[in-house]
């Protein structure tokens, strides 16, 4: 099993893997079927739109083994709904840049 074996199992096993999958996950860790998937940052460069809002994978790109997209899609409505709340008319483009501007600086 190695290094992944002794770090990962105990806490993989008991904490975040179904108790039917058990054996299954021990198999494949010890005969070294485990892949592994780096998992970096990979900031985007907001290039402001008049009528759209870049959200989750859209605005920068999560893989997609890692399932995180849908999750930063989800966080960055929760942002967005809170922000834009005292902005009065969203067919205000000037205001509404600045908004924009502040929950691309937020969501980082």
């Amino acid at each position: 099993g190695g290094i992944l074996f002794t770090v990962l199992t105990p806490h993989l096993l008991y904490y975040q893997i179904p108790s039917q999958l058990h054996d299954a996950f021990l198999s494949a860790v010890n005969k070294g079927n485990v892949k592994m998937m780096p998992n970096r940052s990979m900031p985007a460069n907001p290039q402001p739109t008049p009528g759209a809002v870049l959200l989750g994978d859209a605005f920068n790109m999560r893989h997609p083994l890692t399932g995180g997209g849908m999750t930063v899609a989800l966080s960055d409505t929760a942002v967005l709904v809170n922000l834009l709340k005292p902005l009065r008319d969203l067919s205000d483009a000037s205001s509404l840049c600045k908004y924009l501007e502040s929950f691309y600086t937020l969501r980082k």
